[in-house]
């Protein structure tokens, strides 16, 4: 039926729009219920016009009753008859799933039956078995661990022999003199000498820088093929870098582009001017344009920055010394700051010394001792301990423990004993060391001191002289003029008041 409204019929797939769309399809509902009713309340007239037209003609209650059960006996009979059939229906039903819960039962058996001879097979000579599969299991791991061990020798005879033929070619070389009796050894590279620490007072500019260009540039090789990286970074020179610088432990690989110690960061005034530069670390100079002393007193802070550099310097050489076994200790005990001052022998023990007789001297400083891994299994050898193999990593546990047990972690204790090393040598500098002949009067006292000065004033006064005539710019002829004029003084002299 069209509604007037929506002007539509309504379907099982369009919704009702309207209340008289939502009527007209309840009246055919209401309509068969009518029917219904009509059609029950006609039966009702009928089975009353029966009743009475009986009741008319006056037939026996007897007949009547004899016809009521045999209609009630029909219907019982076709009311057992219908649920004779559902009984039997639901029969069929529960043997259907009788015979389904036979056959899953049957399955199961099966499966039990096999689960138990797999079982059984699984579980015959298992001991024997798991033996055997142990040992296969245990053979190829050590094959496996003796092919890994076999390329680690490898990599570590390469390393080592890159070391060394690094080392030759930077012509790293121990000189051994005699001067006084006492043998004096020396250490060069590119037939420059290395200087030492303690020794810096006393050494050109010149030696210094070229000295340490080439020991920087040795340096950052052998770190390369040891696969090593320094606790303290050290930049090479490259483009407007001329010389080389390092960095502290704590501001190394911070990944900037820093400038060379000197120069200006950027090249627009106006960025300097507003003041936007980023705060870059400062690397500490590795080379020297005038005297020590003479810095000293006349730029203290790069005087500071200097020494910190080549001590840090230093302690990068005695660290690639520790993570490759070898003891950098001229006695038996544990390494000094002083240990860490000679830097070429502590490179030339390391990369350039012959191999130690099979029981070398515990007291010779000059044999280089291997340390104990921490497993004590293999002594600790050059190449071995890297950054680059995951075999003997550097950053284990167990090389943890063994760089634990180094007495030179810090390298500012190091740094601090170098500046008051170099500072007393200085100040002692200014004094004056007189003749033997000046410390004996006219009365003949002090022979017994002269003759002590005698023996010790070798090359400690010689060198504490010339140390003090380039801190003070005055030469050797105003030092000997001084030691004439005052004649038969004991004791100290000072050259030049503070």
């Amino acid at each position: 039926m069209q509604c007037d409204i929506c002007a539509r019929k309504h379907t099982s797939k369009l919704p009702f729009n309207c209340a008289t769309c939502a009527r007209n399809a309840l009246y055919e509902l209401r309509l068969e219920n009518a029917r219904t009713l009509l059609d029950k309340e006609a039966l009702g007239r009928q089975v009353e016009a029966s009743l009475s037209s009986s009741s008319s003609t006056g037939q026996s209650s007897s007949s009547i009753s004899n016809r009521w059960d045999t209609e009630q006996a029909a219907a019982r009979t076709g009311e057992s008859l219908e649920r004779i059939q559902e009984i039997q229906n639901q029969a069929d039903v529960l043997k259907k799933d009788i015979e389904d819960g036979r056959v899953h039962i049957a399955k199961l058996k099966a499966s039990l039956a096999q689960r138990r001879s797999d079982y059984e097979s699984a579980s015959h000579n298992l001991t024997a078995r798991r033996t055997a599969t142990l040992e296969s299991v245990e053979k190829g791991i050590k094959r496996i661990d003796h092919r890994w061990n076999t390329l680690h020798a490898r990599t570590v005879e390469a390393r080592v022999f890159l070391c060394r033929e690094a080392a030759n070619l930077y012509g790293l070389k121990q000189r051994r003199r005699r001067k006084g009796g006492v043998v004096r050894e020396d250490y060069l590279i590119c037939g420059v000498g290395i200087v030492d620490l303690r020794d810096l007072n006393s050494a050109l500019p010149s030696q210094i820088t070229t000295s340490i260009t080439h020991l920087a540039h040795l340096l950052i090789l052998i770190s390369h093929y040891l696969s090593l990286r320094l606790p303290a970074e050290v930049t090479l020179p490259h483009r407007d870098y001329p010389l080389p610088t390092i960095f502290t432990p704590s501001s190394s690989y911070s990944a900037r582009d820093v400038p060379f110690p000197g120069t200006s960061p950027t090249s627009s005034p106006s960025a300097s001017r507003i003041g936007d530069l980023p705060l870059l670390p400062r690397p500490r100079p590795l080379f020297l344009e005038k005297p020590l002393p003479v810095l000293a007193k006349e730029d203290p802070a790069a005087y500071s920055l200097f020494v910190e550099g080549i001590t840090l310097l230093a302690w990068d050489v005695a660290w690639l010394c520790r993570t490759q076994g070898l003891n950098i200790s001229s006695s038996a005990g544990p390494s000094t700051w002083e240990d860490v001052c000679p830097l070429g022998r502590n490179l030339w023990l390391l990369l350039a010394a012959p191999t130690p007789s099979p029981r070398p001297s515990a007291t010779d400083p000059t044999t280089p001792s291997k340390s104990q891994s921490p497993n004590n299994s293999l002594p600790v050898s050059l190449g071995q301990y890297s950054h680059g193999t995951a075999h003997t990593f550097l950053g284990t546990a167990s090389a943890a423990e063994y760089m634990r047990n180094w007495k030179l972690h810090g390298p500012m204790k190091i740094v601090d004993r170098v500046k008051s090393a170099l500072l007393g040598e200085m100040t002692g500098a200014e004094w004056e060391v007189l003749d033997e002949r000046e410390w004996v009067g006219e009365s003949g006292e002090g022979a017994d001191v002269g003759g002590k000065t005698g023996e010790h004033g070798g090359k400690a006064e010689e060198r504490a002289a010339v140390i003090a005539g380039e801190a003070s710019g005055d030469g050797a002829s105003e030092t000997s003029t001084t030691n004439k004029t005052k004649p038969g003084t004991s004791g100290w002299t000072k050259l030049k008041s503070r």
